[in-house]
């Protein structure tokens, strides 16, 4: 009878030494588990979600003046503004600003030797052009670790363009001619192109683009076949600052 005891006792010391291990190794496992999802949530890249920065731009658009019978070049840059926020790991978008303004000055002073009058002959040219570029950028690279980036960006760009011409002829001081002729307009280009990014740590980075651009309404024909077509480039290249990392 006691080695009936003795043997259940001694199986019932088998059964909690196996049931301890088992534990103890389940604790382990569990241990092991948690310490590596720290571990990999750590190694995470962090992903900034806004950025803004600065550009050189050089980009020519067509533009459509009202009554005119031909198109016309508008040329944006050189720098360019833009703000961009990434809302998923590989998207993100960016809104950019880009406005310049030419002044133009001609003029000329003679004697008529029909009438000998003192001539003075002014004009005055204010080009001013803006152009407002909404894109989504999609990241072709899946690490965001990598120093070197791939993109493709595509959108719409807004392009504004004004100009103001004013033509006076002064005869002996008097003004015997004043001409001013103001044109506006406003277009609307699809752009598409790749990007490359370079970065220089975890906040500056360097970024060179090329975008196609095809306006939406190519009304009028013209000898140039960019005009004709409506079809023209985009090249920036500038520094972007990264932030709100999360």
């Amino acid at each position: 009878m006691e080695i009936c005891n003795d043997l259940y006792i001694s199986h019932k010391k088998v059964i909690y030494i196996i049931l301890v291990v088992f534990c103890m190794r389940l604790f382990l496992v569990a241990s092991v588990l948690v310490l590596h999802a720290s571990f990999s949530s750590a190694q995470q890249t962090p992903i900034p979600r806004f950025y803004g920065g600065v550009q050189a731009f050089v980009s020519s658009f067509p533009i459509f003046y009202p009554g005119a019978t031909n198109s016309y070049l508008t040329y944006s840059g050189p720098v360019e503004l833009l703000a961009g926020y990434r809302f998923a790991p590989r998207w993100a978008m960016q809104v950019g600003w880009i406005g310049t303004r030419k002044v133009y000055h001609d003029g000329n002073h003679y004697v008529d030797p029909t009438t000998g009058g003192d001539v003075v002959n002014m004009s005055r040219e204010d080009r001013r052009n803006t152009a407002i570029p909404v894109l989504m950028r999609y990241s072709l690279t899946r690490k965001m670790a990598h120093r070197v980036q791939f993109d493709v960006l595509a959108g719409v760009t807004l392009v504004h363009a004004s100009y103001e011409r004013r033509a006076t002829r002064l005869v002996d001081e008097q003004l015997v001619f004043d001409d001013r002729k103001v044109n506006k307009a406003t277009n609307i280009a699809l752009c598409i192109g790749p990007s490359i990014r370079y970065s220089l740590g975890s906040h500056l980075g360097l970024i060179a683009h090329y975008g196609h651009n095809g306006t939406l309404n190519p009304r009028h024909k013209a000898g140039s076949p960019i005009l004709a077509t409506g079809f023209a480039n985009t090249f920036t290249g500038g520094i972007h600052y990264r932030f709100g990392y999360k």
